[in-house]
C-alpha cells in the first residue's frame, strides 16, 4: 500500500472532525447529504449544494450550543438585528466565552 493510500484524504479528515461535533440526527443527515453532493462529480452544482449544507450545519450547531435566550441573557449582548435575535458572531462569542 502506498503512502498516499494509507493517509486519510482531506475530505475524510473534515468528515471525521465534523462527525465529532454532531449532536443529533438532523446534523448527521445534513452532513451525510452534503458529503453525497460533494462526491457527486456529475452534478454541476455539487459545490454549491455542499457549501449550503455545511452552512446549514454550522447554523444548526451554533443554535444548539448558544440558544437565543442564553445569548440574550449575556451581560455583553446588544441587539444588532431587526428581529432582536442573536447574530452568528454573538453565538460564536457565547460558545467561546459564555455569558
Amino acid at each position: 500500500m502506498s503512502e498516499a493510500q494509507s493517509q486519510p484524504s482531506e475530505l475524510d479528515r473534515l468528515s471525521g472532525f465534523l462527525k465529532a461535533m454532531l449532536f443529533d440526527e438532523f446534523s448527521r443527515e445534513v452532513l451525510k447529504g452534503s458529503l453525497m453532493a460533494y462526491k457527486s462529480l456529475d452534478t454541476p452544482l455539487r459545490l454549491s449544494q455542499f457549501s449550503t449544507g455545511i452552512r446549514e450545519l454550522i447554523g444548526h450547531t451554533l443554535s444548539s450550543l448558544a440558544a437565543d435566550d442564553d445569548v440574550k441573557a449575556s451581560s455583553w449582548f446588544v441587539v444588532d438585528t431587526p428581529d432582536g435575535r442573536p447574530t452568528r458572531r454573538q453565538r460564536i462569542k457565547f460558545g467561546i466565552q459564555g455569558g
